[in-house]
């Protein structure tokens, strides 16, 4: 029976403890809840209330650091579009005086061409003389020449540029193939 006695004692003292136990852990429970609700959120609210106006006058510093730049860049701007203006106007005016010199040059230059082509009218010579002979072929160079960059030596000889030697023998050579090919389909 003192066995029983015992077991008794030992079933008594494990649920004293057990009930004193689950009390203390729910007076850690709430112990921990009422920390929580009345410490822990208000300093984290507060925390994170601080951070956002914290953001938040950033923003209105940096809205206000871009809207002066904004405002330097358009002054900046509207100073270049005068600049711009003035500079495109004077060179507008260039322009013109440019246009106005070439069509003058040209004029010059058709003039220039229509009496050398009236000397040089006729393409094959009057007679066998160096002279006539020089003529007809600078007539005929003249009618030949795109560009009109071939020209007579001072000692008389002819300059011509390697463009528009090419231009006369892509010519003749095309010259010659046509007349070959007329000549093939008549025989």
């Amino acid at each position: 029976m003192t066995r029983y006695h015992e077991e008794q004692v030992w079933s008594d003292k494990i649920r004293q403890f057990s009930t004193w136990g689950t009390v203390l852990l729910m007076c850690v429970n709430m112990l921990m809840l009422l920390l929580v609700q009345f410490v822990f959120e208000p300093w984290k609210r507060y925390r994170l209330v601080n951070s956002f106006e914290g953001k938040v006058r950033e923003l209105f510093v940096d809205n206000q650091k871009t809207l002066e730049d904004l405002q330097h860049l358009r002054n900046d701007i509207e100073k270049s579009n005068k600049n711009y203006d003035d500079q495109l106007e004077r060179l507008k005016q260039e322009q013109i005086i440019k246009e106005q010199q070439l069509a003058e040059e040209k004029e010059a230059s058709a003039e220039a061409m229509r009496i050398q082509q009236e000397k040089n009218s006729h393409l094959l010579p009057d007679d066998f003389s160096v002279n006539s002979l020089k003529s007809c072929l600078m007539s005929i160079l003249t009618i030949l020449n795109p560009f009109g960059s071939i020209s007579w030596a001072e000692n008389g000889s002819v300059q011509i540029s390697v463009r528009d030697f090419q231009f006369f023998v892509y010519f003749i050579s095309s010259l010659s193939v046509g007349f070959g090919l007329l000549l093939k389909s008549f025989l």
